[in-house]
């Protein structure tokens, strides 16, 4: 897992329901002086369609701040804005189906499905109920093996063996470290992610894990 995310997420989690960054006058102050009138005007209907849907806007704002930060183009920051709140609402449908969703949840299976996990693993993963009750840092920790080349089935059977090895936070911030090791040594990204998967199952220290151990 990236830098950070575990914090992040701890953040989130700590949080609950809560948005992680509220939007006050000044920060309304500075998207309206920051965009074109058609494009602020966007931006309030696009916030205000995704609140009265029960989706979670700080998301929305912390990006529209982030855009303008950069001086992106006002009308380029709605497009992504609306892209993010679709992902929320696939988000937000997909995790419905058992129990109400909290607002750290959906941005982060939003955030995985933005990061091409596809819909079909991170509904899988929130179908299980011991899945469902780690569904945030699962859709990070899932996100971030991809990126590192892992295949899905694969990184899916890791989630799987964390999961079944009773869902540590630290113990899941070894494995993204191990992995890279383990391919620094020569595995492929698919063999490092077996192993580590394994290691999870048998309750082995991943620092203890090397290249000779992979099957």
């Amino acid at each position: 897992m990236k830098t950070g995310t575990i914090a992040i997420v701890s953040l989130m989690l700590a949080l609950g329901s809560s948005d992680l960054v509220a939007q006050d006058a000044a920060q309304d102050a500075k998207l309206r002086a920051s965009m074109s009138a058609g494009a602020y005007a966007e931006f309030s209907s696009t916030v205000r369609d995704a609140r009265s849907r029960g989706l979670p806007t700080d998301p929305l704002v912390a990006k529209a701040l982030e855009g303008t930060a950069k001086s992106v183009p006002g009308e380029r920051i709605v497009v992504a804005l609306r892209q993010m709140s679709d992902r929320m609402t696939r988000a937000q449908l997909m995790l419905k189906t058992t129990r109400p969703t909290t607002s750290a949840e959906i941005v982060a299976v939003s955030d995985a499905l933005q990061r091409n996990v596809p819909e079909d693993a991170l509904r899988k993963i929130a179908s299980d109920p011991a899945g469902r009750a780690t569904i945030v840092l699962s859709s990070y920790a899932l996100a971030d093996l991809i990126g590192q080349g892992v295949p899905l089935a694969v990184g899916v059977e890791v989630i799987a063996a964390w999961r079944a090895s009773g869902g540590d936070t630290a113990r899941l911030k070894e494995v993204p470290a191990t992995i890279e090791r383990l391919v620094r040594q020569g595995a492929a990204p698919s063999r490092a992610g077996t192993g580590v998967a394994a290691g999870l199952r048998i309750g082995k220290p991943l620092s203890t894990i090397t290249r000779l151990d992979l099957k």
